[in-house]
């Protein structure tokens, strides 16, 4: 498996337990919501973690921006007035992204 694949399946896995968190949030299953938020918590920081922002380029800081905002959005998302809105909201993100990134993979 190429780094871009693994990286893609992470993405994806990250949308799953997205849904799975709204799932249990919907069902009243807070424990189990919780559980599939720190999931989240642990693949993206796996992702940020694996960003060479040595380099100083562009690209891996926007990444790094990216992975810190979903990562504050997934710890605060108990917060916002539509919960189910929220979860929505970063599975669609996630979504586009990964769209985008299994574009350029089979490319």
């Amino acid at each position: 498996m190429s780094p871009p694949q693994a990286s893609l399946l992470l993405h994806e896995r990250l949308c799953q337990e997205l849904m799975a968190a709204k799932s249990a949030y919907r069902t009243g299953q807070l424990d189990r919501m919780c559980r599939h938020l720190s999931k989240c918590r642990r693949v993206l920081l796996v992702l940020h973690n694996d960003i060479n922002l040595a380099s100083g380029a562009p690209g891996p800081l926007i990444l790094s921006a990216f992975y810190l905002h979903l990562f504050e959005k997934v710890c605060t998302i108990l917060r916002n007035a539509s919960v189910e809105a929220a979860f929505d909201e970063l599975t669609a993100t996630l979504r586009v992204f990964c769209d985008k990134m299994r574009s350029q993979t089979a490319s």
